[in-house]
């Protein structure tokens, strides 16, 4: 018999590609969707549940008729940014309703094999030894990072109180998405540039990151469900090990866009609101998931790049 997944988010990005390719790999499939959506083909193959992880009511009820094997736990406000000027909205959601789910978990759920936490590299704010693994001490530096190592501890404590299989996954920026009113930095270079535009308004140019194509996204999550029980109390990073600085990225965007001759970009750099706290670097090991589950990830930048405007209609440089 096929295990019965139920996602928390799974009507967002890296949701809906897991989603739909564990409905492919033949999996018993339910999502958790927070309001009634006009486009409900986007669900094709999910079981469909309408609820909000802070409702603790209609959270039990739906785990009680659910009995997943294995809960995929994606359903967070997840911009960084946002949270800086909408903390208590964060917490709201990211803290008090994860915790709420947690818990409900524990005790509703009676054939629970696995329960794998989407966190965050921005749990390790800044650091001094790159790249970074999952030995580096957390250091969050937002209020969206704060409630991801909340969340880290009380599932910790769930682990060694009560045995819950919790598997915590610190994901790294991942990338790929079609475009709309997106504030992530790859998605919105491209997008200003493929509409033409010129001059690019961007945030600040020194901090390093580490990026990750959404289909290799998808992989880390299918190697924990996939791996045997050794996994379970373990924290594992998803990263590529290759920090890249904002003005480098921006290179690289623009090379992947075909330009008419004459035609340029140019940054705007610091036109952003600053934040109260920036992360110099988040350079990320992802080995220890390679070492445990044989993960690895497959798309380089360039190729991820490219495949994010091949997505979006545009085209390549030649």
């Amino acid at each position: 018999m096929s295990k019965t997944v139920f996602i928390t988010g799974c009507s967002g990005f890296v949701g809906r590609h897991l989603s739909d390719r564990l409905v492919k790999d033949g999996y018993d499939v339910h999502g958790l969707v927070r309001h009634v959506s006009d486009r409900m083909d986007m669900f094709d193959g999910i079981n469909v549940h309408f609820g909000d992880i802070r409702d603790g009511k209609t959270i039990a009820d739906i785990l009680d008729e659910v009995q997943p094997n294995i809960i995929m736990h994606l359903a967070y406000q997840s911009s960084v940014e946002y949270s800086f000027t909408h903390e208590e909205e964060c917490f709201d959601v990211n803290l008090y309703g994860s915790n709420m789910l947690a818990s409900s978990a524990r005790k509703h759920c009676k054939n629970l094999e696995k329960y794998i936490f989407a966190s965050s590299v921005e749990t390790y704010g800044n650091q001094t030894e790159f790249p970074i693994t999952e030995d580096n001490v957390v250091n969050p530096a937002s209020p969206y990072g704060v409630a991801k190592v909340s969340n880290e501890i009380y599932l910790r404590y769930l682990y060694r109180g009560f045995g819950f299989p919790v598997v915590t996954l610190r994901s790294t920026n991942t990338y790929g998405r079609k475009f709309r009113k997106y504030n992530f930095v790859i998605e919105h270079i491209l997008a200003d540039m493929m509409m033409g535009k010129r001059y690019i308004n961007m945030g600040y140019p020194q901090p390093v990151r580490d990026f990750l194509y959404v289909d290799d996204e998808v992989e880390a999550y299918l190697a924990l469900i996939r791996s045997t029980d050794k996994v379970i109390g373990g924290v594992f990073n998803t990263g590529t090990k290759r920090g890249i600085t904002i003005s480098e990225l921006f290179k690289v965007c623009e090379g992947a866009v075909r330009c008419v001759e004459g035609n340029w970009f140019e940054p705007m750099w610091d036109t952003n609101s600053p934040r109260g706290y920036e992360i110099s670097n988040l350079t990320i090991s992802g080995d220890k998931l390679t070492e445990w589950t044989g993960w690895k990830p497959k798309v380089t930048l360039e190729e991820g790049i490219k495949k994010t405007i091949e997505l979006n209609g545009g085209s390549l440089c030649v």
